[in-house]
């Protein structure tokens, strides 16, 4: 285990304490899911856009500095040794928000829409996680919330209309454990009722959305993907938002995030797995009662002499040499992400200490909010100042390694796609976060896909610096 030297340069400053709570990802538990249940004779993956790199990385908790004072905090981190170029270093930009216990609930009345899929697919389990999910989520909203349930299967129905939440929900939970399935899936029939539901309660001072469960790929009524996003916009525009959650592997993973990316909300996934259902839901109140704000944007501006190489997820837009953006999902109390950039310096650069600095603005209200912070660099032969830089980058690795098999394979290239898989197990099986339960969790996944590692004893394995 190497040990880690911490050099503390930071130039804006906020109280440390651990963190709470990554984001869920849904990218990351529906892989998860895949892995768990894919046939261990034949060789398959998932589609590659079902792999988004930033849902591995931000599924845990982050050690990185957290307000107390103020709504958001950023910090800047960065590690060069684990790279074998003494020039290049991973540059780790940490985005925390205050946790619940110092923010007090938001002022707007919260006003919840159900949309839950009945269809003959949900039978069994997947119906069961649902219904028990829902008693977690109803029983967790306050006195004087909004809410309403709405069913699809073949047609659209509303359960339950828009009521106001008093202190008995005996006869709400009922409702749920009696729902039964049945018929095909009309997702947009669904969603639109449970969108006119919301407009109900809606208004300037409401907290309003759409929280959609769903197991399958729509198949009856208006199924076009295009079209349906483009429904669900029309209230996204009225100030509604949606979330959605799938359930099972034979849904449309791409509808259902472009719903939520679009919609201003969040994609879950519902597997086996009792963390994942208690991290959805614990993270979906905590948006309706803690949201601190939208449209959050971080822009990175590098030193001159330095430039990208790589950046890990987010759909990164550069702004010229030196600048680069990435829009963010809405912020809410109680969580941490973190961005990844791997960097090289040009060897002819002259300034020692040069200044990486970044920004973050979202709008809070009527108002938009900026918070700055600025970092020295202060590059050495091992300059680390913060461990998970190191383990949040391999994760990052093999999150991208499993992004790029699974492109190889959708291309008819099985041999190449293998190899990729079997050459980042071969890096990190010796790795010295292999106990560490967040590098478990991706590493796992990529081991049920190389097909290497059932030949193979851990002493076989080498561990080479991490070369991407």
């Amino acid at each position: 285990m190497k040990r880690f030297i911490f050099s503390i340069l930071v130039i804006a400053c906020f109280t440390t304490i651990s963190a709470q709570v990554g984001t869920s990802a849904g990218s990351f538990n529906y892989i998860r899911s895949a892995a768990s249940n894919r046939s261990v004779n034949s060789f398959s993956m998932p589609a590659e856009t079902n792999f988004i790199i930033e849902d591995f990385v931000n599924y845990h908790k982050h050690n990185i500095t957290i307000p107390q004072e103020t709504d958001v905090a950023l910090s800047i981190d960065y590690d060069n040794s684990i790279l074998s170029n003494p020039d290049e270093l991973v540059l780790q930009i940490g985005v925390a928000t205050q946790p619940a216990e110092y923010h007090r609930c938001s002022d707007k009345q919260v006003n919840v829409a159900l949309v839950i899929d009945i269809s003959t697919s949900m039978r069994g389990q997947k119906i069961e996680v649902v219904k028990k999910s829902m008693h977690k989520f109803i029983n967790a909203l306050n006195e004087g919330d909004y809410l309403s349930v709405s069913v699809f299967s073949t047609d659209a129905s509303v359960l339950l209309p828009t009521t106001r939440l008093g202190k008995d929900r005996k006869e709400i939970l009922s409702l749920i454990d009696q729902i039964s399935v049945n018929g095909m899936t009309n997702l947009n029939a669904g969603m639109e009722l449970g969108y006119t539901e919301a407009l109900k309660r809606h208004a300037e001072n409401t907290n309003s959305r759409v929280i959609l469960l769903t197991d399958g790929e729509t198949n009856q009524g208006e199924i076009d993907p295009e079209k349906i996003v483009q429904n669900s916009n029309r209230y996204t525009k009225r100030g509604i938002n949606i979330s959605t959650i799938g359930v099972g592997q034979s849904l449309d993973f791409d509808l259902l995030r472009q719903l939520a990316d679009e919609g201003r909300g969040t994609n879950y996934f519902l597997g086996d797995n009792t963390e994942d259902i208690d991290k959805v839901f614990t993270e979906e109140l905590g948006s309706l009662l803690y949201h601190i704000g939208n449209n959050p944007k971080l822009t990175v501006n590098l030193p001159e002499g330095y430039e990208i190489l790589q950046c890990y997820g987010y759909n990164p837009k550069m702004e010229g040499s030196g600048s680069v953006d990435f829009e963010l999902s809405d912020l809410n109390a109680n969580s941490t992400r973190v961005v990844l950039i791997k960097l090289r310096r040009n060897t002819k650069c002259e300034d020692k200490s040069p200044i990486i600095s970044v920004s973050l603005t979202y709008v809070k209200g009527k108002e938009t909010i900026s918070v700055p912070c600025s970092r020295k660099l202060s590059i050495t032969s091992k300059s680390i100042t913060n461990p998970e830089v190191g383990k949040n980058y391999s994760i990052a690795f093999m999150a991208d390694a499993l992004k790029s098999a699974a492109r190889e394979y959708t291309s008819d290239n099985t041999d190449k796609s293998k190899s990729i898989l079997n050459n980042a197990v071969l890096l990190l099986n010796n790795s010295e976060y292999r106990y560490d339960d967040d590098f478990k969790r991706t590493f796992d996944i990529i081991k049920s896909y190389a097909p290497i590692i059932d030949e193979c004893t851990e002493k076989e394995f080498i561990k080479p610096k991490i070369v991407i």
